[in-house]
Formats: structure tokens, C-alpha cells, sequence
């Protein structure tokens, strides 16, 4: 929809987020929605601890230190404080450096390592409460994942959603924090939309990981400026020169799609936000599901396959930008190295992405017989978002075996279980937190409705 096709009504779409924003109450809230989001909570802060040890997290934390800034808000798993902005930047990098984080459908990217490291450091400042922290991460996720439905899958197709959407979100959770008003909440959307960014073509690269930072950033520095007393456009959504239009282009988005069930149902209820069981991209997940499946079937040897072919959708490989990595990071974004690597090593975690298990020769014979083609029934927009995967191998005796996945585990269809999720945050949190410390950190926010201040939790995630 263009600038031509909108009505009075098309026009007050950033008011009407800005109205749900400040009236969102926790009391009002229905139970799952809550319950869902301290899933999702944990996950976030379970990846960034573990996130916090990666090298390429220690340059950052290196980067936020030597800039300094007033101690207010925790950098996690480094000991010392720095301003909120800075914190959200080193803790979203973190969340996201291992991508292991969680995704969205309705996004296209990944909610909690944008919006929670925002919605924590400015909750921190202000020694807020724990039910705080959940309104604001779930008035970020809506507002994020409602954006997504009217700019999505156009804006996805060219802009890396978890830099863009992710600092509207940010942004979002950071005045419900904050306790703005309709005016300051529409301000604060308006210069998050002039920090938006991210360009698919870091994936693969380090830089990647800082969409996320920098969103998380952007969120809680565009509602620290409007404190300040700036202010943004406070339409910036609609219009000739408004995000949706710059950032998707005339007749590629649907105002009506962004506050159409504002709420009802919630984001983080429907379509839910899919937790991730191995550390690579969201579109890698059911290919890497179908071959464990095929090998605890067949147990298939590496040396023994000829071919290997994978039916995706139309969108995968605009994500899987990588055919031929060369580095464990480009290795992630690797539908081809994440079927050939689970092959060799029957499993897939953070230590096989590395620059030698890419190179391992055996991974690589396997590279050079993955074939990823897109299936005839996942090229019309409807199969958009469709994670869908047919993984066939062929061998050389001439036995072919097939496995479809249509949802990962992990994903909302699919979730883990209490005992699963557990299990992450603890291998996540055990080199890094004690014992006692991971008990005490998974009671907190099992309870997070009743903790009275969020002091408490980041003591323990500060490390």
C-alpha cells in the first residue's frame, strides 16, 4: 500500500501503537502471555551469558569499557556497569553473537536479544520491578512482531529485520519503562526509526551480531533522548517519507496488518517465538533436524553418501547466504555445512562451528554433494515464512532415504519442554555462574512477576 492508498484512519497507525504501548497492564495481561514470556526471558539471558565468553563479545565489552559511561546498567558476565545504552549494546551482542537466541515469524528476526538487553538496562537504572521488566519486553515484542505483519516479507527480502524492527521494539519496551505517555512514546519511535539498520549481507561476519546490539542500543538511547526532551516525528510509520514506506517501498506493505489485533492475540502467544536447539540461523533448523533423524534411523556414514539434495523455500537462502564457508561464522548461515557437519559429528552445537570443523576434509567432500534447490510448493508469498525442508540422500549402493521436516524442534508447534529449556540455560550459564548462582537465577525469573527489584537478578548476571 502506498502514500495514495491511505485513509485518516492509515494515518494514526503510530498513535495507535504508541495508545497499546501505555496502556498495556500486567494485571490485564493473560496468564500464558506471561508465563510464555519468562520462557523466552530465560532463553535471552541464558544465550548472553553464555554469549559473554565468545572473543568477539570480549572486543565488545573491551569497546564499552574504554568509552565509559555513568555505572547504571549491568554489561553481563564482565563484572562492571556502564549507561544503559552501552549496556544494551554489549548485552544485545552477546544475546546474538552465537546465534543461538530466538526468532519470530511474524519479525523475521530475533526478538529477545534486541528488546529484553534494553528493556533490562533501563529497568536496572531505575531498580524497577520484575513485573516491569515483563510489560515492557512484551510491549517491545508486540510492537516489533505487529510491524512485521504489515512491512514483511518485502522489508525482510533487503534489510536484516533484527537491526531494523528490533530497534522499534527496543524502543517500544524502553517507554513502557520509562512510564511515557502517548506524545513521548510516539517520539520514541521516531528516532528509533532513524537508528534502524542492519544489511543482510554481514551475516556470516561479526558484525551481524551487532544489529542486535546496536537496536537494543538505539531503543533505550531514543527513549533516554526523549526524557531529555527531544523529539521524533510521531508519525513516523505512515506517510511518504515514514519507515514503512523508505524501508519497503509504494504498494509493499499494509498499514491496517500493524494494529490489526493489537493484543489479541499477543505476538508472544500467537505466533509465539520459537526457541532454538542449535546455535546457526533460524532456516538451518529443519535440515539439520531431518539428517539426526535420518542417521538415528539408517546410521549413515559420511563416506558412504553420493548426493545430497534439500527442498527449501523460495526465502531460505536469502538467509543461507553462505553455500561455501569458509569460516565457522559463515558456517551458521550454511544450510550445506550444517547437514554436512551433523553428518560427521552426529550433533550440532557451538563447538562445531568453528573455522576447522568447516575445513575438515570430510565436511568438505560433503559440501561439494549438497545440492539446495527450492520446492515446487514453496514459491508463492503464503510460504513466505515457511521453514520447511525435504532432506534426500543418496548413497553410493543406490539406497535413497527421505525426511521432511516442516517445524523444527524448537519452534512453537514443536517447543521444548521445561526440562529442555532448563537444560539450555544451564549448559548456556555453567562455565560462567555457579551452581547456586544458576539456581538462584532460573528461581528469579521462574517468579519474575514477584521479584521487587530488578537489582537482584542483574547482580547475578553481572557476574
Amino acid at each position: 500500500m502506498g502514500k495514495t492508498e491511505q485513509t485518516k484512519e492509515d494515518m494514526r497507525i503510530t498513535k495507535q501503537l504508541a495508545e497499546f504501548v501505555c496502556g498495556l497492564d500486567l494485571q490485564k495481561i493473560p496468564a500464558q502471555v506471561v508465563r510464555l514470556s519468562k520462557h523466552y526471558i530465560m532463553d535471552g539471558i541464558g544465550v548472553s551469558i553464555f554469549g559473554s565468553t565468545h572473543a568477539n563479545s570480549k572486543k565488545i565489552k573491551s569497546y564499552v569499557k574504554s568509552v565509559g559511561g555513568t555505572p547504571h546498567a549491568s554489561v553481563i558476565g564482565s563484572g562492571f556497569k556502564t549507561s544503559p545504552p552501552m549496556a544494551a549494546l554489549a548485552n544485545g551482542y552477546m544475546a546474538h553473537v552465537n546465534d543461538w537466541d530466538d526468532t519470530m515469524t511474524t519479525m523475521r528476526a530475533h526478538p529477545t536479544a534486541t528488546i529484553l538487553p534494553a528493556v533490562l538496562a533501563l529497568g536496572e537504572m531505575l531498580n524497577v520491578s520484575g513485573a516491569k521488566i515483563i510489560e515492557g519486553y512484551i510491549a517491545g515484542v508486540e510492537i516489533a512482531g505487529k510491524i512485521g505483519r504489515g512491512i514483511n516479507p518485502e522489508h525482510s527480502k533487503h534489510w536484516h529485520a533484527t537491526g531494523t524492527l528490533g530497534c522499534l521494539g527496543a524502543a517500544a519496551g524502553a517507554a513502557k519503562i520509562l512510564g511515557f505517555d502517548v506524545n513521548a512514546t510516539r517520539s520514541a519511535l521516531g528516532i528509533a526509526a532513524s537508528e534502524a539498520s542492519g544489511l543482510r549481507k554481514n551475516k556470516g561476519t561479526s558484525a551481524k551480531p551487532f544489529h542486535a546490539g546496536n537496536a537494543a542500543r538505539g531503543g533505550a538511547m531514543a527513549a533516554l533522548l526523549v526524557r531529555e526532551g527531544l523529539q521524533g516525528n510521531p508519525d513516523i510509520l505512515e506517510g511518504q517519507f515514514g519507515f514503512c514506506n523508505v524501508y519497503c517501498g509504494e504498494k509493499h506493505y499494509q498499514l491496517r496488518k500493524i494494529i490489526a489485533g493489537l493484543g489479541d492475540p499477543f505476538e508472544i502467544s500467537s505466533p509465539g517465538i520459537d526457541i532454538k536447539p542449535y546455535p546457526c540461523c533460524s532456516r538451518a533448523l529443519t535440515g539439520i533436524d531431518a539428517i539426526l533423524s535420518l542417521l538415528k534411523a539408517h546410521r549413515i556414514k559420511p563416506e558412504e553418501v553420493e548426493r545430497i539434495d534439500c527442498g527449501v523455500s523460495y526465502t531460505t537462502p536469502l538467509s543461507l547466504i553462505h553455500p561455501n564457508p569458509r569460516t565457522g561464522l559463515e558456517g551458521q548461515f550454511s544450510m550445506g555445512f550444517c547437514v554436512a557437519v551433523a553428518l560427521v559429528d552426529q550433533k550440532v552445537g557451538p563447538e562445531q562451528f568453528s573455522d576447522e570443523k568447516v575445513n575438515d576434509p570430510r565436511v568438505q567432500a560433503l559440501l561439494k554433494k549438497f545440492h539446495l534447490y527450492i520446492r515446487p510448493d514453496l514459491t508463492d508469498i503464503e510460504s513466505s515464512a515457511l521453514n520447511a525442508c525435504t532432506l534426500k540422500i543418496r548413497l553410493q549402493n543406490g539406497e535413497e532415504y527421505t525426511k521432511t521436516i516442516d517445524k523444527n524442534k524448537g519452534s512453537t508447534q514443536h517447543p521444548l519442554n521445561k526440562e529442555e529449556r532448563e537444560k539450555k540455560f544451564r549448559d548456556c550459564t555453567k562455565g560462567v555462574l555457579s551452581d547456586n548462582r544458576i539456581d538462584d537465577c532460573l528461581d528469579m525469573i521462574e517468579h519474575m512477576e514477584d521479584l521487587k527489584k530488578i537489582s537482584q537478578l542483574a547482580d547475578i548476571i553481572r557476574n
